[in-house]
């Protein structure tokens, strides 16, 4: 387990920046929300303007996870002072536990707290904030997931940012078809029904 903590620890070092940016965004909205609660309760104008900016940041913190998600899928420099397995053997099972969990702290853990302190401002309940992030956390690891797949399959970053601007685009439009459908199956139903199941 230490041995994993030792790579978590060097991709923090190596991945300081982009991680600095990514506890920005995932701050970014609960500032957004406080303002919000603060200022709009005599301004409708000004809270359509913060929800303009509050999904904005949620399209930028889902590009930012699929592009870290594919970068430190990377492989590692063996002539560095920071390249671990140059004094010690390290197996791929081990390594891709040490990265499995340095994205879900970074890129699974933060956002899911940053929602629920933002729900929580916004008065909603301790339920329904744990079913919100299930949610987002279910999405936020299927997408990890999927770029994970595509850094392994495209053979430097270029190709996997093309790769990646043709797959998610038809991942999103799948998701959006599926909650339509929904939406539809419930509103035609007769009796009508949830459909959870779906």
């Amino acid at each position: 387990m230490s041995l994993i903590w030792h790579i978590v620890k060097k991709d923090i070092r190596r991945f300081r920046l982009p991680i600095a940016f990514g506890l920005f965004i995932a701050g970014l909205p609960v500032v957004i929300g406080l303002l919000d609660i603060l200022f709009t309760s005599k301004d409708i104008q000004l809270h359509t303007t913060y929800l303009k900016l509050y999904f904005g940041v949620v399209w930028v913190q889902a590009f930012f996870v699929i592009l870290l998600a594919g970068i430190t899928r990377g492989e590692e420099s063996p002539a560095s002072t920071t390249a671990y397995w140059m004094t010690r053997p390290i197996s791929p099972a081990m390594a891709l536990k040490a990265k499995a969990l340095f994205l879900s702290i970074f890129l699974v853990l933060v956002p899911v707290l940053s929602q629920s302190l933002l729900l929580a401002l916004e008065g909603i309940t301790a339920r329904d904030i744990g079913y919100a992030d299930l949610g987002m956390a279910f999405r936020l690891v299927e997408s990890i997931v999927l770029a994970w797949v595509l850094a392994s399959v495209t053979p430097n970053t270029g190709r996997f940012l093309i790769a990646a601007s043709l797959v998610f685009p038809l991942q999103w439009l799948a998701a959006w078809w599926m909650l339509g459908w929904k939406d539809f199956i419930n509103e035609k139903a007769d009796p009508p029904f949830m459909a959870t199941e779906l």
